[in-house]
């Protein structure tokens, strides 16, 4: 595909979106269909060192990673549309924001809900 052919699908799928009418996971599983190698986030490889560099995480894998926490949280917590809250002490990193998307995905619910990142 050319890079004009790109942007026309580009320019055609912008104007029929649905602004405001889809929820986070759809979007995140919309950008890994479409565009798997972009990057969602940078995050270092070292909690301790910076100059060790960052590694970037595709949208692809983002999704995966997602999918994957939401069918842990289906194990561990009962099938899907259980009601279960459950509470996630831990670091303010990607992983907050991989299992607040899968709970959603999953029909649950987050206590001690923070922004996501």
């Amino acid at each position: 595909m050319t890079s004009k052919e790109t942007s026309n699908k580009r320019r055609k799928t912008i104007a029929t979106m649905s602004y405001g009418k889809r929820l986070i996971p759809v979007l995140i599983d919309e950008a890994a269909r479409d565009t798997p190698q972009r990057v969602y986030a940078s995050i270092p490889r070292s909690s301790k060192d910076l100059s060790e560099g960052f590694e970037d995480i595709t949208y692809a894998r983002f999704a995966n990673a997602i999918n994957r926490a939401a069918a842990w949280l289906d194990a561990a917590l009962g099938g899907r549309g259980s009601t279960a809250i459950f509470a996630y002490a831990g670091p303010k990193d990607l992983r907050y924001t991989i299992l607040t998307v899968a709970a959603v995905k999953s029909g649950r619910e987050v206590s001690g809900r923070r922004a996501m990142a």
